[in-house]
């Protein structure tokens, strides 16, 4: 099995080579809720590494764990055509795959003006913007699957993240051809990142390659 490498330009997104897949695998009841608890945690600690980054106390107000069919991914974000950021990174070690995180248009925008004291205004992102973008998303990321190593107590090591701000579909487009070669279903994890001021809502979106779901999910205690 080969892993994808993903290059792009930050302002345009992701494109991929060399990426192969395995047969799909349905996932029991079990494993579902082993996976979505990990999701949910490695939410939990990237909400830790935004209040680092803003310095104000933000918290999960709210998380919601979903296992829906893929295509049902760009509605659960918000619909194909809205607007949002996307950060990707791949990752590897004893286990390997992709995780994006997104940001819808007010999120982002918010995120934006409290890290350069700029207005995002329309769909084209500056190289300063995308590199703040890809700042934020590579400290969550960390935190994120940080949290999932130490949970199951093994190496995860990310790659450079890739940013890009565009209509939700295309932004997904790469991330959701992958996985679509290993399953019909994605876990999709939605969250609310309150703080004392202000208030931003992310997604984030766990592909692992198939070796590596079964892994996790022995990991996790189920067999």
């Amino acid at each position: 099995m080969s892993r994808s490498k993903i290059t792009g330009n930050p302002r345009t997104g992701y494109s991929a080579e060399g990426f192969q897949m395995n047969e799909d695998q349905e996932m029991k009841p079990l494993e579902i809720d082993a996976l979505t608890e990990a999701g949910n945690i490695g939410a939990g600690h990237a909400a830790t590494s935004l209040s680092k980054l803003l310095r104000e106390h933000i918290m999960n107000s709210s998380t919601q764990s979903m296992i829906i069919p893929i295509e049902q991914v760009p509605e659960a974000l918000g619909g194909a055509e809205k607007v949002i950021a996307g950060i990707y990174t791949t990752f590897e070690g004893e286990l390997s795959g992709g995780l994006l995180m997104l940001f819808p248009e007010d999120s982002t925008k918010t995120l934006v003006k409290l890290l350069s004291g700029q207005e995002l205004e329309g769909y084209e992102i500056t190289d300063f913007e995308a590199s703040l973008l890809s700042e934020v998303g590579n400290i969550c990321l960390c935190w994120y699957l940080s949290a999932i190593s130490k949970m199951i107590g093994i190496d995860i090591t990310p790659s450079v993240p890739v940013a890009a701000y565009d209509m939700t579909g295309a932004v997904i487009d790469l991330p959701l051809i992958e996985l679509g070669k290993v399953a019909d279903h994605a876990m999709v994890i939605k969250t609310n990142f309150k703080g004392e001021v202000h208030e931003i809502d992310g997604f984030f979106l766990m592909l692992p390659e198939p070796e590596s779901q079964k892994i996790m999910v022995k990991k996790l205690g189920v067999v």
